[in-house]
């Protein structure tokens, strides 16, 4: 970015960041704009699933105020590193204070079904009795 008549020594730090929309897969966040010529951001995920394939770290940089991390498991919690930039054309790139959050949404649990209520008709189908009694 360009700013007329300003003369930028260092970019302004990040102080604020929150999850705008969690899905299955995904986490979307949004921070407060800064004065910068974009963000770095580096996404630290736990899946609590043990045999999950998920990739833990992933990064990347964006120019809005906002980002998506994707491939998540359900349940999903991540903590975001957010850097901000500018180019400085005498200096090289100039970084602002790193500003580090455990975000307080994971990923959405609930898969397909929305409740236990699809495992007691698929016993009582297969079975042809009712066991509503095991899923209260």
């Amino acid at each position: 970015m360009y700013y007329p008549f300003t003369f930028v020594l260092e970019p302004n730090d990040v102080s604020t960041v929150e999850v705008k929309n969690a899905t299955n897969s995904t986490i979307t966040t949004e921070w407060t704009f800064v004065k910068s010529d974009g963000y770095i951001l580096m996404w630290k995920c736990q899946s609590p699933n043990t045999d999950s394939h998920m990739h833990f770290e992933q990064s990347n940089n964006v120019s809005l105020n906002t980002s998506t991390v994707a491939n998540l498991d359900p349940g999903t919690k991540c903590t975001v590193n957010i850097t901000s930039y500018i180019l400085n054309y005498d200096h090289g790139i100039l970084y602002g204070s790193p500003f580090i959050k455990a975000l307080d949404k994971p990923t959405n649990e609930e898969g397909i079904f929305k409740s236990k209520s699809w495992l007691k008709k698929i016993f009582e189908h297969l079975f042809n009795f009712n066991i509503g009694f095991v899923f209260m």
